[in-house]
């Protein structure tokens, strides 16, 4: 959640004994207009912070939820107690895209031991381990900032579901990144296509700019040291072109007849 919305429900905190008057003097004063403090509300009732309802083009009937009164709390013990990671929720037939995700946050600065992938050898899940308790465990013991890979596939995977709705219960950290011929309107469930989301097959100035701002975002999360911009554009665009040479129908032909040449 942005500082402007958590500075602001810190203050609804702070005036929790009469909220009621607070926020009827907020309407009142000229700090916010009546459309921001609705919009305001709206981001705080969809994080699950307050509850509300809404007439004469006003928020009414405030309460604090009890996730809100804890969530300062939850917010500190997940900063000083969870090492933060990268968890791919993905299904496992589209591993040739999700291995170049992987290689997207190596380019990064993120280290192995920081990225949770199952379907990769050395990133995945230990031999002689209950897969369910160790996917579980991941939610549990990592602040963990999960990359939905969006594709029929995935919506045909019970795994990547599950993986879906313990994000949203858990109200983890996630970015969707949606696979070459999956458009926004195929988006369900309780990451849907109001969410922001990076599109691999969109236009490549905003592909790039998604990018960039999902790389800022990891940057913070794990306390980087920011690459020079020279050196993360062409890590970037590295990236771009290793997904269309995934897509191309004719690189893929080329890839076949050179493993069948091996063999």
């Amino acid at each position: 959640m942005d500082t402007l919305y958590k500075d602001f429900f810190r203050k609804l905190l702070d005036n929790a004994d009469n909220l009621s008057g607070y926020v009827d003097s907020l309407y009142a004063g000229s700090e916010y207009s009546d459309d921001d403090l609705n919009h305001i509300f709206g981001v705080l009732k969809k994080s699950g912070l307050i509850t509300c309802m809404y007439a004469d083009n006003r928020a009414w009937d405030h309460s604090i939820t009890f996730y809100g009164k804890h969530y300062f709390d939850q917010e500190q013990t997940k900063m000083t107690e969870k090492p933060p990671k990268i968890f791919i929720s993905h299904s496992s037939k589209d591993v040739e895209y999700v291995a170049q995700i992987v290689n997207l946050f190596d380019g990064m600065g993120i280290n192995q031991t920081q990225v949770f992938c199952s379907s990769l050898p050395g990133y995945g899940i230990p031999i002689d381990t209950n897969i369910f308790d160790y996917l579980r465990n991941q939610f549990l013991e990592y602040d963990l900032h999960v990359i939905f890979v969006h594709s029929d596939n995935y919506y045909k995977s019970l795994v990547s579901l599950n993986e879906m709705g313990a994000a949203w219960v858990l109200r983890s950290a996630v970015t969707s990144i949606l696979l070459p011929g999956f458009g926004f309107e195929k988006m369900t469930g309780v990451v849907n296509n109001q969410s922001i989301a990076i599109k691999l097959d969109g236009r490549e100035l905003e592909l790039q700019d998604k990018l960039n701002q999902l790389y800022d975002k990891v940057v913070t999360e794990f306390g980087l040291t920011k690459k020079s911009d020279i050196i993360w554009q062409q890590k970037r665009d590295s990236f771009i072109k290793a997904v269309r040479q995934v897509t191309d129908p004719e690189v893929k032909m080329l890839k076949l007849s050179d493993k069948a040449n091996k063999l």
